[in-house]
């Protein structure tokens, strides 16, 4: 599974320091290749409907978020996985910090169980 983008053709750089749009990215792209579901805090499993995405007012710096990261993004806000500063910054392009990183991906997988409970919820 390649998450991560190499920088170009000739270089990778594995040990250089990752934005927050890159985590979502390898977030988004990390679910999507294992098959996962995500589910907001309400509890609806699956990746939100696209009306909803479609209402996402987006972030004031949206600009800043390049083209490969932006539909993660959304969609990550969506489940709340990622979330914004106070300021409504997304700070895409910020190193981010081992806390933010490690927030996100307790979200993950807290995201991932409620879309498992409420698949197996059918069954039951």
């Amino acid at each position: 599974m390649n998450a991560r983008k190499h920088v170009d053709y000739y270089r990778f750089e594995p040990d250089a320091p990752v934005a927050r749009q890159d985590i979502a990215a390898i977030f988004a792209r990390y679910a999507e290749y294992q098959g996962l579901a995500l589910a907001d805090s309400r509890g609806y499993a699956g990746f939100v409907d696209q009306a909803e995405i479609a209402a996402y007012a987006g972030f004031v710096d949206q600009a800043e978020i390049a083209a490969y990261a932006a539909g993660s993004v959304e969609v990550l806000y969506a489940v709340e996985v990622v979330n914004c500063y106070p300021d409504g910054s997304f700070r895409p392009l910020v190193e981010a910090t081992r806390a933010e990183v490690a927030a996100m991906l307790r979200r993950l997988c807290v995201s991932f169980t409620k879309a498992l409970r409420k698949l197996y919820e059918g069954f039951a």
